[in-house]
């Protein structure tokens, strides 16, 4: 395997994992019984079981939407965090 690659490879790694967390927590959601919010929430747990039988990741439309809304909110955070650090360093 080309060095690139592998470099590729290993700093991505860690984004896939996330990628498919987001999306077993989108569908987790998805899963859990009830319209109300709280009846969502208080059967969230049953929600993460069911999501978590299959390893492979949702491709359901709405769990890959929110999959990127997801990432792009932790990268927006992240790059503000970052900037932020920098400016108090002297």
């Amino acid at each position: 395997m080309n060095t690139k690659i592998k470099k590729l490879l290993i700093l991505n790694t860690p984004y896939l994992f996330l990628a498919l967390l987001f999306t077993k927590v989108s569908q987790a959601w998805r899963y859990a019984a009830g319209y109300e919010i709280a009846d969502k929430i208080l059967n969230l747990m049953d929600g993460f079981s069911a999501a978590f039988k299959n390893p492979l990741p949702s491709l359901y439309p709405q769990d890959l939407w929110i999959c990127v809304c997801q990432s792009k909110s932790l990268a927006f955070g992240l790059e503000k965090l970052c900037t932020c650090q920098h400016n108090f360093v002297h």
